[in-house]
């Protein structure tokens, strides 16, 4: 079984964390900046290590051995997943190291059917460059404004609680983002366009988390803000700054490296889903989108068929089946899923107009007037 330290014993899971060092959660959550529970098979001599922060990632480490599988399986089926349920949460993302650990968790975690994730860590050696990138003018009508107590106060921007959900995707509150992180938002005119946060400052390090809003992509603000971010980071004594990213986000990769980093890693992590009835629904949203129809439709069908869960079916699974159906030949079954999807709001007037899958429902009556009532 494993046992919940008190934050003041931290320090004796701390050499567990080295495989991991370029992840500074686990290095904010031993200075206590970051809200966390940290578990260990053993409080004496932990020889195993998991820390569950509050954005639901999970953070496993130390050396795989025998039993422990058994050991996770009972601390998520029994703890972690319940708990998860009964918020309303959906997803939890699950770092590991040494590598050896991912057979062990998909064996833990089978009946979640859990998915490998690749992702890149990339760095900006603040102490190491002799100079930062070419600081360049932002385009007319744009400006950068420091993240702090002004900014959040002032009554003529717009988009400030989306800004203010961001600060806190990895602090647990905005005080605790103006206490411990730095950052820019971007706005064009009073409204907001994007932000360059610092996340999990520690140790004279820190990482990025950035955006720039639809439609101002594609127009090098990213990287602009980046800079600015760094210049940011070496006022404040930081010698480093971290940059993670989807191996499938190519461009926030190419942000990276336009800034001035060089990769470090490359690795992976598990996704786990929260309600059984969604993860197996992911599962259906794979096949479809191979164009395994038959095996999409069943997984969707089996996760409609989940009944010892609390949280409702994920909506757009319906939306999904629907499409799995049509490409079928179900058209009855695919025009009740559709109805289904519409009741449960997961149905766009656009998407049923331009849907590849479901064109062979168009010169249906049902389907007409189905799409007229989502078009109202």
């Amino acid at each position: 079984m494993l046992h919940e330290l008190p934050f003041e014993q931290y320090g004796q899971a701390a050499p567990l964390f080295a495989p991991m060092d370029n992840h500074l959660a686990l290095r904010s959550l031993l200075e206590g900046k970051t809200r966390a529970r940290l578990f260990v098979d053993d409080p004496a001599r932990p020889r195993l290590a998991l820390a569950w922060l509050h954005n639901q990632r999970f953070f496993l480490l130390g050396e795989p051995g025998a039993g422990q599988a058994d050991v996770l399986r009972t601390f998520f089926y029994e703890t972690v997943l319940p708990w998860g349920r009964a918020e309303g949460k959906e997803l939890a993302l699950i770092y590991y190291a040494p590598a050896a650990w991912e057979p062990l968790l998909a064996a833990a975690l089978a009946e979640q059917h859990p998915l490998p994730e690749a992702r890149q860590y990339y760095r900006f050696d603040l102490a190491e460059t002799g100079g930062l990138p070419e600081w360049q003018d932002l385009p007319p009508g744009f400006t950068l404004r420091p993240v702090d107590a002004t900014l959040l106060a002032d009554p003529g921007l717009s988009g400030l609680d989306l800004l203010r959900e961001e600060m806190c995707s990895e602090r647990e509150s905005v005080e605790d983002f103006l206490r411990w992180s730095f950052g820019l938002a971007l706005f064009h005119g009073s409204n907001l366009a994007g932000w360059c946060l610092s996340e999990y400052n520690a140790d004279a390090r820190c990482e990025i988390g950035i955006a720039t809003l639809p439609p101002h992509q594609r127009r090098g603000l990213a990287t602009l803000m980046t800079r600015r971010l760094l210049e940011m980071a070496r006022e404040r004594g930081m010698r480093s700054v971290g940059w993670d990213c989807l191996t499938r986000n190519l461009p926030s990769a190419a942000t990276a490296l336009k800034a001035g980093f060089r990769k470090i890693e490359d690795y992976s992590v598990l996704l786990v889903w929260y309600a059984l009835a969604e993860a197996i629904a992911v599962q259906g949203s794979i096949c479809l989108r191979r164009g395994k129809y038959d095996q999409a439709l069943d997984w969707f069908e089996r996760a409609f068929a989940v009944q010892d869960e609390a949280p409702r079916k994920p909506a757009w699974a319906y939306w999904l089946a629907g499409c799995a159906a049509a490409r079928l030949g179900k058209s009855a079954a695919a025009l009740a899923y559709l109805e289904q999807a519409a009741r449960a709001g997961a149905l766009d007037a656009n998407d049923l107009a331009t849907c590849e899958h479901l064109a062979s429902l168009r010169g249906l009556a049902e389907f007409q007037e189905l799409l007229g009532r989502a078009e109202k």
